[in-house]
């Protein structure tokens, strides 16, 4: 699945490339300010194709100042460019890219995959991965991510008041710009802990961290 920004229009454009027989037909809904999209013929939310080989392309207005969900069964998606307020996007399978996303809010999840993400603006995101690594990278806002077998790494451009991560098999790397002060909170069963910035109490930005068995660090951009 391709989400894209548009430019020159106004208006919410889907492409559907369906090499899969039968084919079958979509609608596009926005109901209580969310943008969702329906098979016409199970009426479930889009992208549960079961079709590896089908293509769906959506273009939104440049700002489109309305939620997005977006509820993905098995294949890649890749958002770029968007400007919304708000993104919920979860993918059974596959991996997710995000390009330029920027909104209020941003809720994603993968169960078996990785998440990538670059030059993104939140004022706060949730990421949960089950199996998979998380490579984030932008002012991301306060974050709450959590992996349970894989790798995280998190890259603020601007240092958040809040950062929380968990992750119980691997390892979770956090990068802050240069001066950063925060009060430190860490659990860690099994691993090692590597913080270049020492603790401020009088911060009151915290980070949290939490690591059964693996290694974390907080390091400089």
């Amino acid at each position: 699945m391709y989400l894209s920004a548009s430019e020159g229009s106004s208006n919410i454009e889907v492409e559907v490339q369906c090499f899969a027989r039968p084919h079958r037909k979509y609608i596009v809904e926005e109901t209580n300010g969310t943008l969702k999209v329906f098979q016409e013929k199970e009426l479930r939310l889009f992208p549960r194709l079961g079709f590896k080989t089908d293509k769906i392309f959506i273009s939104i207005p440049k700002s489109y100042e309305k939620n997005i969900n977006l509820q993905l069964g098995s294949g890649n998606c890749h958002i770029d460019g968007v400007c919304c307020r708000s993104l919920d996007a979860q993918l059974k399978s596959g991996n997710m890219t995000l390009e330029q996303l920027v909104c209020s809010a941003s809720i994603m999840g993968i169960f078996s995959g990785n998440l990538k993400g670059d030059m993104i603006t939140a004022k706060q995101s949730q990421l949960t991965v089950t199996s998979g690594n998380v490579t984030l990278t932008g002012d991301l806002g306060n974050t709450i991510a959590e992996t349970k077998s894989g790798n995280m790494k998190l890259k603020f451009t601007h240092q958040p008041q809040l950062i929380k991560a968990q992750a119980l098999s691997g390892n979770i790397g956090i990068h802050l710009p240069a001066g950063s002060t925060f009060k430190f909170k860490k659990e860690i069963k099994s691993g090692n802990i590597k913080n270049v910035f020492g603790e401020d109490t009088n911060s009151q930005n915290i980070i949290d961290i939490s690591v059964i068995s693996g290694n974390a660090k907080i390091v400089s951009l």
